[in-house]
C-alpha cells in the first residue's frame, strides 16, 4: 500500500510538471516578455512586479514541496529498504547494509541534484526567491 501511495504521488508529480512545461513552452513561442498579459503576472505586495507565473511551477504538488518527484522517490526506496530488513529479520543481513547504502547513496545524489537545480533556478529568475 504504501509503495503504490508513494508511486502514484511521484507519478503526479510528473504530470503536472511534463503539463507545465508544454504550457510554458507554447506561452514562450509568443515571444518576449512585453507580450505578456497581465494575468500572466504574479503581483503581490502593493503591485510589485515579481515574475511571469509561467517561470517555474508553484501549484498542485509543488505547492507543499519544491520536488515532490525526489521526495516521492526517496520514500519508495525507503520502503524497498525496509521490505528486505522484514524479509531477513536482520539490520545487519549483507542486503540490508547494501540496500541502506543505496538507499543513503540515492538520498545523498537528489539532495545534490535538487542543490543544482536550484542554483540554475536562481540565477535564471529573479522570482524564484519568492518561490
Amino acid at each position: 500500500g504504501l509503495y503504490l501511495f508513494w508511486f502514484i504521488i511521484e507519478s503526479i508529480a510528473d504530470y503536472e510538471m511534463t503539463q507545465f512545461r508544454k504550457i510554458k513552452f507554447k506561452k514562450m513561442l509568443r515571444g518576449h516578455s512585453i507580450r505578456y498579459t497581465m494575468n500572466e503576472i504574479i503581483v503581490e505586495k502593493g503591485g510589485t512586479f515579481y515574475g511571469w507565473k509561467y517561470d517555474f511551477l508553484m501549484t498542485g504538488l509543488r505547492k507543499y514541496c519544491c520536488h515532490p518527484n525526489y521526495f516521492a522517490e526517496m520514500w519508495i526506496w525507503a520502503i524497498f529498504y525496509a521490505f528486505g530488513v522484514v524479509n531477513y529479520h536482520q539490520y545487519y543481513s549483507w542486503i540490508s547494509i547494501i540496500g541502506l547504502i543505496g538507499y543513503l547513496s540515492l538520498c545523498f545524489k537528489l539532495y545534490k541534484l535538487a542543490k543544482l537545480t536550484e542554483g540554475i533556478l536562481a540565477y535564471s529568475y529573479g522570482s524564484y526567491y519568492r518561490y
